[in-house]
């Protein structure tokens, strides 16, 4: 699973020869130009090595970045030469080493994305040099992947000659540190989310999370071998480690093996970070992360299964599913609190202002048939005299457009309007319609510490909340609840999800209603609104049947090279790309197999044909290379090609393949970024653009938006479309270049700058990134450039059809937040309206993207997508149809059977003599295995297997296909909640301890409550009777004395001074 990692060290001549940790690091032979040692590492595994360089850097420092992407040991070295040559003090620290991890779930090339986006973003745009060297290690003895990244940054400035001739003390900032850790967390957490993957990292300590449990550190290579040397095994708990680390390693892991056999409950905190329902496979893989000894492990597990705080919530066919006391609790506060406060009268608002804005929001659309009923029903249930409201709507229904009347309403009757999004991105959206904005995690800090402003005047729309995780969503509604604000939640079930555990939102509605924007105005044609209402019903894969009904997939078959041709032509660098498209074309086919979907047997064999098919070319490509070795070894490095895997088509063997790559002359150790450079998806993006193109050409006035999953696929659809205007006229030749910003926000509501250069010329599409009052413009508004300069750019911005936009002009050292507009993110999409859409589809996508990429056009939409990826149109539909759904324990039981869940606790005798026996048993095994760890007799075990587990989003997907009812159908409803009161929580359990309490008394009595209740009065109670019922209140006192008895008992072992 993702584990977080961040550790930064000054690497300084005074503790440690700075060329050998660079050339480490770098998996590179370097020589150390002062004294002439050579220190050589080319057998250490480096994946891949790049120089990351600030937007504004000199020629110099671009040359070198492309000579370690061509020869990594020679540019490595030229590098060390410089900065080791800018350092006069034989004390200097040379650079820094932020080693971080990567998630074990990514591959190698989702986590280079991962990293490179990180760096740039967090190092480049502050103008810090970064060489970044990609570690894809494994365990010796699991087996496991332990991918991490060593960024070593160079302590100076770049400048036009070299190295600035002082220090930035800026980047010794505390404080800078905590950020980069923090914002780590938040990338790792988004890439994670964004390639289909539940695991969550945290940058927090066990401690801030509430988790009871220490990191344990990492063991470096280096700890190991010093270990070694002096005749130790660092991962033995042994007293006396000779190394700092291996000393600070055993500490915590022996503290964390007494925790969790002191009290095996803190292992239900570890996996309520990430899901609310869990499976036995879930508490093992947290178990083994802690626990080596076999019989502990199993006594743990039994423990735990026969805890009071585990609650069965149903058997299936996989396993059972599981949950917690303490979870069920949460959510049903969470329900509490909703209809309590979705009961309470406050914020009322005058009839006829209600009438005055519907009037005047009608005219604004009259040309679309005014408001639609279902905004109207939608805006009443908003502004009703209620402290907190919901609405779900699908994309397109016209959310913002009754936002903004019931933001005017609100304001005309004296209430004050802010916005709420868990994003800085939804935040921004809001801002854009006018609506202040913040961040949750910023509205809730602030909160806490005491420095909220609002109040009952206040009114808060909490936007995108369904993904708002419980815990947030708890201390949302809590604060709500103490300031006295009005409370709005909008959101949309089908689109993006929590990161954290629960389903807070569909919680929220199912129990307090909502109201449902259903009537779709974005799309003009009637299939198209059909479609969108599948999506957001959650139908994926029959609203893109309609799409494909219609003739607007597009599977395009990626041409088989010609092996033969390209050698009689002497392409060699076109035989190396061969080689690499075949492996790449295996990798995508490979994913589809893997997915979570449901393959028919024929689709299975396809798939797995295709793979055969793209492995014979493979095979051919390689032997072709092999015979023309001489001429294609320079592609073999800048293609980034893995020459042992050329070698092991001709020889399966790896020992005889290390051997064939020796008589090659290459080196692999030199360039280990086997990146396989090509594109496996060319043919489709030439014919997305070819029909892109053909849509320009035919209408050249309308709004034409290209869409792609990665950032890279964008710039290339970019530039591609780009150069295909400039050969219709329509884009003049001359080109500027000119220095562009781009601003994202993170989770936590920061800034994130990353600056660029792009060319742009007269007749460019134009995408504008921040709001500018003094401008006039707003973010995501396009526009067309009608002069440029080297300075200055002027532009006419998009306007309501029969309107001319305005022009605006500005210099773009002032206002740098631009981008071309021909291709933009899908991840920058959600909320944007297009006239027209066309789509590169990829394995990446899921249900939630799907919807966003087919749901913002207005009057057509095409989505392409790769014959290796996807070989049949059911397979498409299937795969761009998978969810990430979360789930929570009423998902699987209905409130009264969580009621008595909660209720079921386990008596105090109970809780404090299993307490004073598991913590017995901690210290005794704890002391014991360090003791005999200190004769020499310490056993060894065998890894712990763990067995194989469904995800959350695995049972999702059963639970709704066993129920045939989507997860969120209690959404589907408009009606408002009951008039009529409901019980609150306590109430319930009061209720169904009413309920219990008529049972006992008719077993001992034989009498219903009425019956007892009047003997009662009347004095009539046998002694019989009464010692026949509970004696509650005597097993408390007897209980209490036990527990201090235990507490004494625990004093005494205090004593002992154990961890």
């Amino acid at each position: 699973m993702a584990l977080y990692h961040a550790h930064i060290k000054v690497l300084s001549r005074s503790d440690r020869n700075t060329v050998a940790a660079l050339a480490y690091r770098s998996g590179t032979q370097l020589t150390e130009e002062r004294t002439g040692e050579g220190f050589n590492f080319r057998n250490k595994s480096v994946e891949y090595v790049e120089l990351l360089l600030p937007e504004s850097s000199p020629q110099w420092a671009k040359d070198l970045q492309n000579l370690i992407e061509k020869n990594r040991e020679k540019g490595v070295q030229k590098l060390s030469s410089i900065a080791e040559s800018s350092e006069k003090r034989i004390d200097a620290q040379v650079y820094k080493d932020f080693e971080f991890a990567l998630p074990s779930e990514l591959t190698v090339e989702q986590n280079k994305a991962l990293l490179r986006e990180f760096i740039q973003d967090q190092f480049c745009q502050r103008g810090i040099t970064v060489l970044a060297n990609f570690h894809n290690d494994y365990d010796d003895k699991t087996g496991q992947r332990k991918p991490h990244c060593h960024a070593v940054l160079l302590t100076r400035e770049l400048t036009e000659t070299g190295l600035s001739q002082y220090k930035n003390r800026d980047w010794n900032q505390p404080s800078l540190l905590e950020e980069w850790r923090e914002q780590l967390a938040a990338y790792t957490n988004f890439h994670l989310q964004l390639h289909g993957y539940q695991e969550r990292v945290d940058h927090r300590s066990y401690a801030e999370q509430g988790i009871e449990i220490e990191p344990q550190p990492k063991l470096s290579r280096s700890v190991h071998e010093m270990e070694g040397r002096l005749g130790n095994n660092a991962q033995d708990i042994h007293p006396d480690q000779h190394t700092d680390k291996a000393k600070e390693y055993q500490h915590i892991k022996l503290k964390n093996l007494y925790r969790i056999m002191k009290n095996p409950e803190v292992v239900f905190g570890i996996i309520h970070k990430s899901q609310a329902t869990f499976m036995e496979g879930d508490i093992d893989k947290v178990l083994a992360r802690y626990i080596d000894d076999p019989e502990v492990f199993r006594a743990c597990q039994t423990k735990l299964k026969n805890s009071a705080e585990l609650k069965l919530l149903r058997e299936t066919e996989h396993g059972a599913v599981y949950t917690t006391r303490s979870m069920i609790k949460r959510e049903l506060s969470l329900i509490n609190v909703a209809q309590t406060l979705s009961q309470t009268e406050g914020n009322k608002v005058s009839d006829q202002s209600i009438q005055n804005h519907v009037a005047l929001y009608d005219k604004k659309y009259e040309k679309s048939g005014g408001l639609s009923s279902d905004q109207k029903r939608a805006l009443d249930h908003l502004v009703q005299d209620k402290k907190l409201v919901a609405i779900v709507g699908y994309a397109g229904t016209g959310k913002s457009s009754i936002l903004s009347c019931a933001q005017d309403i609100w304001q005309e009757n004296g209430y004050a309007v802010y916005g709420l999004a868990p994003t800085g991105k939804a935040a921004q959206n809001l801002q854009n319609d006018g609506i202040p904005s913040m961040t949750l995690h910023k509205f809730l800090r602030q909160y806490h510490q005491g420095r909220s402003q609002f109040k009952s005047k206040s009114v808060l729309i909490l936007d995108e909340a369904g993904m708002v995780d419980i815990t947030r969503f708890e201390e949302l509604l809590d604060a709500s609840k103490k300031l006295g604000v009005k409370l709005v939640t909008v959101g949309d079930g089908k689109q993006l999800q929590p990161i954290e555990a629960g389903a807070a939102f569909r919680l929220v509605t199912k129990e307090t209603g909502v109201a449902t924007l259903e009537t779709v105005i974005r799309q003009k044609q009637a299939w198209m609104k059909e479609a969108t209402r599948n999506f957001g019903r959650g139908d994926t894969e029959k609203a893109i049947g309609s799409y494909l009904e219609k003739g607007r997939v597009i599977l395009i078959d990626e041409p088989i090279p010609d092996i033969n041709q390209l050698v009689a032509t002497k392409d060699y660098a076109g035989l190396v790309e061969a080689f690499n498209v075949a492996v790449r074309s295996q990798k995508l086919a490979g994913w589809t197999l893997r997915s979570d979907i449901e393959l028919t047997s024929s689709e299975k064999e396809m798939g797995s044909s295709k793979i055969e098919a793209w492995k014979a070319v493979e095979k051919e490509t390689a032997q072709s290379i092999a015979e023309n070795i001489d001429s294609c070894r320079p592609y073999i490095f800048s293609y980034r090609t893995d020459p042992l895997r050329i070698a092991q088509n001709l020889s399966p063997n790896k020992i005889n393949a290390e051997k064939i790559t020796s008589q090659w002359n290459i080196d692999r150790g030199a360039n280990k970024g086997w990146e396989f450079t090509c594109n496996p998806r060319q043919t489709t993006m030439a014919a997305l653009l070819r029909d892109w193109h053909q849509s320009v050409q035919a209408e050249p006035k309308e709004n034409h938006v290209l869409m792609a999953y990665t950032l890279k696929e964008t710039e290339i659809l970019n530039q591609q479309a780009r150069d295909l205007r400039i050969q219709d006229g329509a884009i003049d030749k001359q080109s500027f270049t000119h220095q562009i910003t781009r601003i994202d926000t993170d989770d936590f509501g920061d800034e994130v700058r990353t600056n660029k250069q792009r060319h742009f010329s007269k007749g460019d599409r134009l995408l504008f990134m921040k709001n500018d009052h003094g401008l006039g413009v707003r973010n995501g508004m396009v526009g067309t450039i009608e002069e440029i300069n080297k300075t200055t750019l002027k532009v006419r911005l998009d306007a309501k059809e029969g309107e001319e936009g305005k022009i605006v002009s500005f210099a773009s050292k002032l206002y740098p937040y631009v981008d071309l507009g021909w291709a933009i993110n899908l991840n920058k999409q959600q909320g944007a309206t297009n006239h027209k859409s066309f789509i590169l589809a990829s394995n990446h996508f899921h249900s939630n993207l799907t919807y966003v990429a087919l749901t913002r056009h207005t009057e057509e939409a095409s989505i392409y997508g790769t014959s290796q990826e996807f070989w049949t149109e059911s397979v498409f539909a299937k795969q761009l149809a998978k969810g990430q759904e979360k789930l929570s324990s009423l998902d699987y039981i209905d409130s009264d059977q969580a009621l008595k869940l909660a209720r079921q606790e386990s008596s105090i005798i109970t809780e404090a003599l299993e307490g004073v026996s598991n913590q017995l048993k901690a210290i005794h095994y704890t002391a014991k295995r360090s003791f005999t760890r200190w004769l020499g007799k310490e056993p060894t075990f065998e890894k712990i297997k763990v067995r194989e587990t469904l995800t959350e989003a695995q049972r999702a997907h059963r639970l709704q296909d066993d129920s045939q009812i989507p997860l969120n159908s209690s959404l589907g409803t408009s009606e408002p909640p009951s008039s009529e009161p409901a019980l609150s929580w306590k109430e319930m359990v009061a209720d169904l301890e009413k309920k219990d309490m008529e049972k006992r008394i008719l077993k001992s009595t034989g009498q219903t409550m009425e019956e007892y209740r009047a003997l009662k009065a009347s004095c009539m109670v046998s002694p019989l009777t009464r010692t026949l019922l509970p004696l509650a209140p005597l097993g408390v006192m007897f209980s209490i004395s036990l527990f201090n008895l235990s507490v004494l008992s625990l004093y005494r072992i205090k004593r002992l001074q154990y961890p």
